[in-house]
């Protein structure tokens, strides 16, 4: 609300404090309260206004959405589009690239160094190996291009618990 908009039957108790009447029914009683109003000026629009918390910045939420940026590098955690995610794998912010996942916006880093390699975007039914097991090594030397099957044979030559053998599979 703008200074312009304030109401007469509003209170300026001390400097840029206002107090609004209202109603309130306390014990079974109707008596007059005022709400405490407080004057700033708004880091959006720059314009004087009076907000209802001493802790809000803008005058609407309107101008708030204009001003505030919550996403890229002028978010407040932004870390240059790189993350990592619970299974241990890097994860890089490219929107335009035909390998991305996740709302088609994020690639494995893995994956993109890979097709930066051959020189070409890599086939969903193409899989990058970790040879160390190190999911965030994502040097070239530790990464092999391989298909499905190829990169179970391996995982079952290893003895990872996570894939399935022959001789502990029920018949």
């Amino acid at each position: 609300m703008l200074l312009s908009d304030i109401p007469k039957s509003w209170r300026h108790t001390r400097k840029g404090i206002w107090h609004q009447p209202r109603m309130a029914l306390r014990q079974k009683k109707r008596i007059k309260e005022w709400a405490i109003y407080y004057q700033k000026k708004c880091i959006g629009c720059g314009r004087s206004c009076v907000l209802p918390n001493s802790w809000r910045k803008y005058c609407t939420t309107l101008c708030a959405n204009r001003h505030i940026q919550s996403y890229g590098p002028n978010h407040g955690k932004w870390k240059g589009g790189r993350c990592k995610i619970a299974g241990g794998y890097i994860l890089l912010l490219r929107p335009r690239n035909p390998n991305a996942t996740f709302n088609k916006r994020y690639v494995f880093e893995h994956r993109l160094i890979m097709s930066k390699h051959l020189g070409r975007p890599l086939l969903s039914s193409e899989i990058v190996h970790h040879v160390n097991g190190i999911k965030d090594d994502n040097r070239l030397q530790n990464l092999v291009l391989t298909n499905r099957a190829d990169h179970m044979r391996v995982h079952l030559h290893q003895g990872h618990s996570h894939a399935i053998r022959e001789d502990t599979h029920p018949k």
